[in-house]
């Protein structure tokens, strides 16, 4: 295997554990705003953010290779990263407004 595409692997693994680790704190932060536990809910937000940094690291710092002429090879895992990329940008959306909406139909029950 060529030096080029472990590396590719090497990144996109990066990529997919931080992006899923996001992913998994968002989602446990949906399910601690349907419990109305918010300040739980903001801090796995938090977490998630913090995870999706390290991916977004890695996809950095693929970028700037790519841009000083260090081609690297697109294959299928870096689709599947990327993938997993997006995903966790819209767990972490989604969370954000399941805090917000709990939280304003824990205020009108008047809880």
């Amino acid at each position: 295997m060529s030096e080029g595409i472990e590396k590719s692997y090497e990144v996109s693994f990066q990529i997919i554990m931080s992006a899923g680790d996001a992913q998994d704190n968002a989602m446990k932060a949906i399910d601690a705003a349907n419990k109305n536990a918010f300040d739980e809910a903001e801090n796995l937000v938090k977490e998630a953010k913090d995870c999706l940094k390290e991916a977004h690291k890695s996809q950095t710092d693929l970028l700037a290779k790519e841009a000083d002429g260090d081609h690297m090879e697109v294959n299928a895992l870096m689709v599947h990263a990327y993938d997993h990329y997006a995903m966790a940008l819209m767990a972490i959306d989604m969370a954000k407004m399941a805090i917000s909406l709990n939280k304003k139909i824990f205020d009108l029950s008047g809880e």
